[in-house]
């Protein structure tokens, strides 16, 4: 049974993770975001003004990500049902990611139901554990803990902007008229976000070495716009421009991920040069999906060859 063929979709409330905070998005980007849901949009643009800020909001594996510093932060959802709450997973390193919101949804109208279990296929046949709270993949045997979470929203300051009337009622609503004893599909899923089997992946997520057609279309100098930026992460990002060579900008982000690992892992290096001096390093960070990770500068004087 297809969710969105049957289903009536709601307005969710949408929050963006910003220094161990949860911020939520501004009226016109929550009307933005559950418009590309109705359209089962799996990426989706954010307007802005400011040209360091290009956000694409990945629906489908539950992130943003900055286009213009390769920043990348974990996005969650909200359903109202007396409050708004969301569903998410426990990674292997002790991350907690939320669920498409689709499948927020259906959770959260079987967990009004008192459903012991629900069953979806989601890239994969998932059966939810609603009384120990677990996920379990009957392909791959695999299990983790899920969560459904309070978001601490006050209803007052949503009032007029996206929660109506009839979906304060929704899921109560839903809970009297869906039948979820059947297993519900939900739209496909990137493989990167959840893969079946057992294989691992790695893919190039941005453009690892960025060739530009001649050198007069860039300014080494850190203000240039045209220039993609250093990650805003290194401590010292303002002092170094990306070394430049024969139309050749030297970055490269990675992603690897594995199903039977549980991981969805990035990693980032550059190759710096001062921008007042021959000086150059090497800039490194690694780690989960919508986190900082960990990083490395490493200091080579001014040989380049070094």
């Amino acid at each position: 049974m297809a969710l969105t063929g049957s289903v009536e979709l709601c307005d969710f409330i949408w929050q963006h993770e910003c220094r161990k905070r949860w911020i939520t998005y501004k009226e016109e980007e929550l009307t933005i975001l559950n418009k590309a849901i109705g359209k089962k949009q799996k990426t989706v643009k954010l307007p802005s003004s400011n040209i360091k800020r290009e956000i694409i909001v990945h629906l489908d594996k539950m992130y943003q990500k900055n286009q213009v510093t390769s920043y990348e932060q974990r996005i969650r959802c909200g359903v109202y049902n007396n409050g708004f709450y969301s569903w998410s997973w426990l990674d292997d390193d002790g991350y907690w990611y939320c669920y498409p919101a689709l499948v927020v949804l259906l959770l959260e109208v079987a967990y009004e139901q008192k459903k012991e279990k629900l069953s979806i296929y989601l890239n994969g046949d998932l059966e939810m554990d609603l009384i120990n709270f677990v996920e379990t993949n009957e392909e791959t045997r695999t299990s983790r803990h899920i969560n459904r979470d309070c978001l601490e929203i006050p209803l007052a300051s949503v009032e007029g902007m996206m929660i109506t009337a009839s979906c304060k009622n929704h899921v109560s609503k839903m809970a009297c008229e869906v039948n979820l004893s059947q297993s519900f599909i939900l739209p496909e899923v990137s493989t990167s976000a959840r893969a079946i089997g057992d294989t691992v992946q790695s893919s190039i997520m941005t453009v690892g070495v960025t060739s530009l057609n001649t050198e007069e279309e860039i300014s080494l100098g850190p203000e240039d716009s045209k220039c993609i930026p250093v990650d805003s992460e290194c401590q010292e990002h303002e002092k170094f421009h990306l070394y430049f060579e024969n139309g050749v900008l030297f970055t490269a982000t990675l992603n690897l991920t594995s199903l039977q690992k549980n991981s969805n892992k990035f990693y980032i290096i550059q190759l710096l040069e001062h921008n007042k001096r021959k000086q150059y390093c090497v800039w490194r960070r690694w780690g989960r999906v919508g986190s900082k990770g960990q990083n490395e500068l490493v200091k080579y004087g001014s040989n380049i060859e070094a």
